[in-house]
Formats: C-alpha cells, structure tokens, sequence
C-alpha cells in the first residue's frame, strides 16, 4: 500500500551508528553516542564475512543507534507516532530515550512499535539491540539451514503517524468475483480502528491505472467496526501474466469533515485456480515456468536494495518466465509490487527448512504465516500461501490450513515435499491444497494420486551446485540437468509446472559446503549459460548463446550451443550447417575453426548472431554504467566490468580479482575484508551504493599485470 498525507512517513536511512558486538546499557541509553562504524540502512553485518570458501559468517549481537525528530508541523488528527521496518531476520530489544519500549522478533516481515507521546522537534535517542543467533522457536527454527540466517537490519527503517481512527492496512482484504462476465464485483472488507467509539463513514472509490481521475465506481458507508462493499466493474480489464492491469482503489476515513485516515491501493481483477489438469488464470491453462529465489546478493548480505528487488523481478520477465518461489522466508514488498506490474506470479512461503513442528515453533509459524498473509494477500501475483519446506507436521500443517481458510479463502496452500514415504508416514500429503514436489520427478503419477484436488506443482528441481560461472564443463551440466528434467516434466500433461533450482548462486555452511552454484545467473546477477536455457524455452523471439572452448594444434573448437533456432550456420575457415530438430541444447565441434567463428541461428523468417573471437592477453579494463542517469535518491548502480586484449575483445579465459577505489558521495559494495569485485570469464559486476547526497564520485579499478580503469560521475538531485 502506498503511505497517505494523513500517515506521513519520515525515513531512517542515513546516519546510523552500528557496532558487532553485543552493546551494553550505557550504549543503548546513548551515553556513548558517536561510538561504532557509520552506515546506512539496510545493512547487513554479513556483507563482508559470507560467500566465501571456508569463512563461517558471524552469528551473534549487534547494535545500532541514530538520533531523530519529530516534526513540529505533524498531522492535526489525534494519534501517534510509530516505528516501522521492513523484514529482518533476528530477535533484539529496541530503546527510545533511554528506555527499553519492545521486544522485537524480526520474522522477515519487520516490527511496528508504538512510541507513545514524543516531544515535537526536538531530538530522540534509538537503539536497536539485535542478535541473529536465535532460539530454535524462532523461525526458521533449524540452526544450519542451507541458507544464511543473515543479522542486521536489513531492511528501511521509518517514523509513520498513525491515526487513532484508523484504516488498517493489514485489514484490507480485496476480493475480485465474476471477473470472466461483463460486469466483475470487488468486494472490499475492510476494519476500522478506534480506541472510543466515534461516527465514522469509509469512502471507496476505484479507477483504472491508466486515468486514475476517472472512476469506475464509488460507495460510501457508516461504520464503527467493520466496514464492507461491493464496488462494479463493466467489462474489466483482467490481470494477467502477458497483460497484469490493476485498478486504483482510494479507501478514506472521515469523522465528520475530516480525513482521518486513508490508503491507495493497487489491485488485480483476475480469476485462478489449480486441479488435476493443471493451474488456470482467467480461464485458460497457463504452465507454470520458473525458479527458487533467495533474497541476498554478496556485498549486501541480505539488505538488497529496493532497486535491487524490483531488478530481480525483471531479471526472471526477461528470461521469458511467469513464476517464482519464495524460497524459503517471506521476502521484500517491492519485489512483490514488481511481480504485480509485471505480471509475474508468485509462491509466498513462510521460513522453513526442514523445521516444520508443534509447541512454541508452531506459535511463530502462525504469527508468521497471519502476518505474511495481512501483508501480501492483496497482491494479484501471489497464487499460493508455502507452509512448510522438506519437513512435514499433521498438526502444524492442520493449523495453517485452517488460518489461510480464515484469513484468505480461496488461496489455495502448498508445501514442499522432498520423500513422498514420509509424507505418507506422517499423514501430511493430502492437507495442503496442491501437493508440492521436490526433485522426486519420477514419481508425479503417485503425487496426484495422493493430492487433495489432484493438483501437484514441481517446487524444486535441476539442482547442479557446481555450475560456477566460467567452468563450462559443470555449465553445461546445468544444462543437460535442467533439459532432462524438462522431458520428465513435459511428460506429465498435469503437472501445473516447475521453479527450478534456484535462481542466484548462494552462500551456505549446511554440511560445509560454503558456496552453491546452482543460481541461473550468478550471485551479482550475472547470466549464466543455463539462463538463456530458460530463454530459449520461454521466448518467442530468437535466442542464440554460445560456449566456446577453442580448440590448439589440430583439435576442433567445441562450441556448446543453447538456442530455439531452426537451424544454426557456423562460419570459419570452413563452414558447419547444423539442423537443431527441436533440441535446445547441443554440442558441435568445428574443425579448422581460427580465430574467429560467425554463428547465426535462423528462426521462421528471424535471424540472430554471435561473433566468437579467439581473444589475446588481457591489456585493459571497460567500465559500463548499466543505468543511463545516476540519481542520489536512487539507492544504488552498477557497472558491468570487463577484462579485454588489444583488440577489446573480452578475454573469456580471465577468472579473478579487481580491486576497486572509490571516492565522494557514493560507497563500493564489496564482499571480502579486501575491497576487490569477482571477475570470472573476463565479465563482472561493480555495485555502489547511494546515500541521497548528491555530487561528484569517482571509481578506480585495477588489476595484476597494470590493468586499470577510471570513471568519474555525477549523482543529480532528483527534481
């Protein structure tokens, strides 16, 4: 939802005090201000101790603090201030002059404290105490998930002023029927809150996106508690993944003349269901394409960005693909609100890993899963409410049910089951409302038979943690993995479809393993050649990426090939004609190849090509802004960096590291003690982040053998 006038919101980025250790009263009462590092939220004190082979990554306390003031020209309605986040992961105690004021269990969905009266302009002291080394009723509740249990505060901090007659947001619930008829309903239920009794009347109106100032309808009704309508739509434009249209719905709460509250909100009208012959949106059958995300990125631990949310989402549009699984924790509202504008449909999931039980565990899944559901219910791309993840509980799973029965009827439930035995064993495969199935793909006929509705969804598959980037070998493995489990999959006419495993390479210590590689991209982002895979899959237009090991003395160059091409002519010294005959992937080996091959790929009357060069010793270094305009109230940028020869061409044999200087109003996200970015096949990624200050900046990279390069810029101030 987006915050109104009448809730004004006063955000917590900048000049905050942080210190990794466990911080003593006299900090936490600001006696020792001005003590520990400077930073910016979101932080993760993460970001430089993980992704790393052989480093386990600090678990335990830490602390920040900052100074804030409330506006002396606040709202006129009566009501107080709050303080908010975004999600985080950890427990801690929070202090507002000298006073401890909560408790707080970050449950990647965030806190809201009431600060009670505050003295208007002048300065406040706040702390935040956290650890994320936490009890096991504490969800996720496993101690080595495979996945880091990143500490800090990793997401925006804000003031927001919170009227005492007020809309709940997380009361809102939308509901959209006869959306297939010309003339859809939308119900809107919605609670107001008020600490004495007062003669309110709530105000809907709803407009389309495109002319907001034109309503589509309007209602008004008295209310004390619970206030609801029934708002029309003629002929509505339905959300869907190729065309994802939203409505604009205004909901006002006025005493008398005056606006106490209000909220706009952006919905989806749109109809989906799952059964046994698969997932339909809007009437008609849509398969189900796309991967496992988890949300951090090394450099940032877990506090990625905004910016860096919604460029995830538009990374996997790209790919051609419409879904994604929220492995395995609630994640960012922006991302959500970027699935929304782009039509990409979503699997929410609360934390879980093999963790699933009763007693105080379940207490915190339900605390979790209601306020996950308060949060996102109103999103159009969420299709399913993740209880649990490769671990199953009767009881648990009967609770949750029941929960999202009452708080969201119609969502259907999911979870994922990796051994379809102990399922059975505990009695748990037919609770969830679609049976989810990880990696046991030859077994798809026994999930339907044990499903609910006959409605199963592959939730996890094509696992290769060894696809580093730049090793073409287990590349190529990724490949082959990910093409068999597609014949497996397409042999199943009703599966509903797949996310595969996993979106972004990613850091872990379950079993020691350090490092997975199973990402499509890699962790900065980076496609890997099983991406334009999923390219080729999903795409209409052409799709054309090759691999080439080039070949010394009298061996062929060996080129792995990943199109949707008809036909592909490869053109050296010689030339190769290739039909493809359906196959995404393959490999040709072209004799007497040179230094340089011309691959063109022919699709119906399209074309695409890629030139390959045999590339020469690294000489130099190409920085490229990936933004045209940089913006100091933009959160953060990046530049792509290549290594090049001569003839800057990039050098594809090139793995390693470039140390990077950076200097003015912008800061280097790196993710080692040494301030160096990751560069392998001569290609890498440069993040920096902003602070909201606008100025002058300058970025230096460098490497062995006197490669070098500079950029100066300018962040603008945003008009």
């Amino acid at each position: 939802m987006d915050a109104p006038a009448q809730r004004p919101r006063h955000w917590l980025h900048d000049e905050w005090r942080f210190q990794k250790s466990k911080a003593d009263r006299s900090w936490l009462r600001g006696e020792a201000r001005g003590q520990g590092e400077d930073v910016w939220l979101p932080h993760c004190w993460n970001a430089r101790d993980s992704f790393q082979e052989g480093v386990a990554y600090y678990r335990g306390a830490g602390a920040y603090q900052t100074v804030f003031t409330i506006p002396a020209d606040g709202p006129t309605v009566a009501g107080q201030w709050h303080l908010k986040s975004e999600g985080f992961y950890g427990t801690g105690e929070v202090w507002v002059d000298a006073e401890r004021v909560a408790r707080v269990d970050g449950q990647y969905l965030g806190m809201d404290i009431p600060l009670g009266p505050l003295e208007s302009g002048s300065d406040h002291h706040l702390a935040i105490a956290l650890t994320n080394k936490c009890s096991k009723a504490v969800l996720p509740g496993i101690k080595m998930p495979d996945f880091l249990l990143y500490g800090g505060l990793s997401g925006r901090v804000y003031l927001e002023y919170v009227p005492d007659v007020q809309l709940g947001p997380e009361d809102v619930r939308v509901v959209s029927r006869g959306v297939m008829t010309e003339c859809a309903r939308v119900d809107v239920i919605t609670r107001v809150r008020m600490q004495t009794p007062v003669d309110a009347t709530v105000e809907w109106t709803l407009s389309t996106m495109d002319t907001p100032s034109v309503e589509v309808d309007r209602a008004t009704v008295s209310a004390t508690d619970v206030a609801d309508v029934t708002l029309s739509v003629a002929n509505p434009q339905r959300w869907s993944t190729a065309s994802p249209t939203r409505y604009l719905l205004r909901m006002k709460l006025r005493v008398g003349e005056t606006i106490h509250d209000a909220w706009t909100l952006k919905v989806g009208l749109r109809e989906a269901f799952f059964c046994k012959e698969g997932f339909f949106l809007n009437g008609e059958r849509v398969l189900l394409q796309g991967w496992n995300r988890h949300e951090d990125m090394p450099g940032f631990g877990r506090a990625m960005t905004p910016s860096l949310q919604r460029a995830d989402a538009r990374l996997l549009k790209e790919a051609g693909a419409n879904f994604v699984r929220l492995s395995h924790y609630p994640e960012h509202p922006d991302f959500l609100d970027e699935c929304d504008r782009l039509g990409i449909l979503v699997y929410a999931e609360i934390a879980t890993w093999k963790s699933v039980r009763e007693g105080a565990w379940l207490k915190n899944a339900l605390r979790q899963l209601e306020g996950m559901i308060r949060r996102d219910r109103n999103h159009p791309s969420i299709i399913l409410w993740g209880m649990g993840n490769e671990s199953r509980s009767h009881r648990a799973y009967t609770a949750m049910n029941a929960l999202v029965a009452r708080l969201d009827r119609g969502r259907p439930t999911i979870y994922a089951e990796n051994h379809i035995y102990r399922g059975r064993r505990k009695g748990t495969l037919n609770l969830p409302d679609v049976f989810g199935v990880n990696y046991e793909l030859d077994r798809l006929d026994e999930a339907v038979e044990v499903s609910k509705t006959g409605a199963i969804l592959v939730s996890e598959c094509s696992n290769n943690p060894q696809a580093q980037r730049g090793d073409q070998e287990e590349e190529w493995r990724q490949v082959e993995i990910i093409s068999a489990d597609w014949k497996l999959l397409d042999a199943h006419a009703g599966n509903s479809g797949y996310t595969l495993w996993c979106m972004n390479d990613y850091a872990t210590l379950r079993k020691d393993r350090y490092l997975r590689y199973s990402g499509l991209v890699d962790a900065w982002r980076v496609p890997k050649l099983a991406y334009r895979l999923l390219q080729a899959r999903c795409l209409e237009t052409p799709v054309l990426s090759v691999l080439v090991e080039w070949g010394h003395g009298d061996a062929p160059a060996r080129l792995r090939v990943v199109t949707n091409c008809d036909r592909l002519v490869v053109e050296g010294d010689g030339r190769v004609e290739v039909s493809c005959e359906g196959e995404r992937a393959q490999v040709i080996d072209v004799p007497d190849a040179g230094e340089t091959l011309v691959v063109t790929g022919f699709r119906g009357d399209e074309r695409v090509v890629q030139d390959l060069h045999r590339a020469g010793e690294a000489v130099s270094i190409r920085l490229t802004a990936e933004q045209a305009e940089w913006w100091a109230d933009f959160d953060a940028s990046s530049y792509r960096v290549e290594v090049l020869d001569a003839s800057e061409r990039i050098v594809d044999f090139w793995h390693g590291e470039l140390t990077v200087a950076v200097s003015g109003v912008v800061r280097g996200v790196f993710y080692t003690p040494r301030d160096a970015i990751l560069i392998r096949s001569g290609v890498g990624r440069l993040y920096l982040r902003h602070g909201g200050q606008a100025g002058m900046f300058g970025v230096k990279v460098s490497g062995s053998g006197g490669l070098a390069a500079e950029h100066t810029g300018e962040l603008k101030a945003f008009c």
